[in-house]
């Protein structure tokens, strides 16, 4: 599902995204590069409410998220307010919510950490 106008920020055709069921917020900020790979089931959110006086708002905010190519986002991750650089990983079912995910740098959990990072041979535990 594709929530908002569809652009071409979306990096991969509209059925590329119908066919891996994903839901995509394109009210905000998104840019998906054509070279990054997608899962099952993946979200990406990128617009909030106002809270900052502790109540609720009509009115949103922009919540940016930017994938680069080479990045790999597995299954049922959630993403939001966040920046996935060249070669980085996102695990199963992680949610990636205001961090920038350096490159060759694999992430997991809820919130997300870090795991792992390429070290030019392997993938090493930090």
């Amino acid at each position: 599902m594709i929530l908002g106008t569809l652009t071409d920020s979306i990096g991969h055709p509209y059925k590329y995204w119908e066919y891996r069921d994903a839901f995509l917020d394109c009210r905000g900020p998104l840019a998906i590069n054509p070279g990054s790979h997608w899962g099952w089931g993946t979200k990406v959110i990128t617009r909030s409410h106002h809270i900052n006086d502790g109540r609720f708002h009509v009115e949103s905010i922009d919540k940016p998220v930017t994938v680069d190519c080479g990045a790999q986002i597995y299954s049922f991750a959630i993403l939001y307010n966040c920046h996935i650089k060249e070669g980085a990983i996102v695990a199963c079912g992680a949610v990636v919510r205001n961090m920038i995910v350096e490159p060759y740098t694999m992430v997991e959990g809820n919130p997300a950490r870090v795991i792992k990072k390429w070290d030019g041979e392997k993938w090493a535990k930090v």
